[in-house]
């Protein structure tokens, strides 16, 4: 019998291991841990399996989060993680020749569970990235009388009061920030205040513009 081969199958036999991607995180919260790759070029491209752990050297024995099948989907949310506690991430990159090849690890500490009583509290969600200079913030209603929410930011992750007022929002609970500094990490708070006294405050949630 006699196997015919293509050129093109010829060329993906001698295809090595896929190159593999950069990760790195975008956000953090409480809760949730934002991450985005580079994308994949390798002709032979299958998926992104995206993993977590609590210990280092994270592989395919940890926790997956998501296998995903486009080569365009190179961000994830990883949601539901404990508060204050240290995560690892890898990405890797598998081919149709059952080959993979890993991505960098990160690592990073989920914000200190500053919300005790929901009902004195907001939740200031995961943001989203939408540029490279601009973010998308999110939180929940403040159910009693107020008069607007101050978004606050800072540096740190101790945002508070004292630090940059990045705006006054009336009615809505989303926030576009934009002109923000590629790779520079940010953190923001966000507080309903009637009159001259604060009511409520959200968690502080950890920005990083890739």
């Amino acid at each position: 019998m006699v196997l015919f081969i293509s050129c093109a199958d010829y060329e993906l036999l001698n295809l090595g291991e896929p190159e593999s991607v950069q990760l790195q995180i975008s956000a953090v919260t409480d809760s949730t841990v934002s991450l985005v790759w580079s994308k994949s070029h390798d002709e032979d491209f299958k998926n992104y399996k995206l993993y977590y752990s609590r210990k280092e050297t994270v592989d395919n024995n940890d926790s997956l989060v998501d296998s995903l099948s486009f080569r365009v989907d190179t961000v994830r949310t990883v949601r539901g993680l404990a508060p204050d506690t240290r995560y690892y991430f890898r990405v890797l990159v598998t081919t149709g020749r059952n080959l993979s090849s890993p991505s960098n690890e990160v690592d990073t500490i989920t914000c200190k569970d500053t919300v005790i009583d929901t009902l004195n509290h907001l939740k200031l969600y995961a943001p989203e990235i939408k540029t490279d200079s601009t973010v998308m913030l999110r939180w929940s209603k403040y159910t009693e009388f107020f008069d607007s929410y101050k978004v606050f930011g800072d540096t740190t992750w101790e945002v508070n009061t004292k630090d940059s007022l990045y705006a006054t929002v009336y009615q809505d609970t989303t926030l576009i920030i934009s002109k923000l500094v590629k790779n520079k990490k940010y953190w923001f708070r966000v507080y309903a205040k009637k009159d001259t006294s604060y009511l409520a405050e959200s968690n502080s949630i950890e920005v990083l513009v890739p």
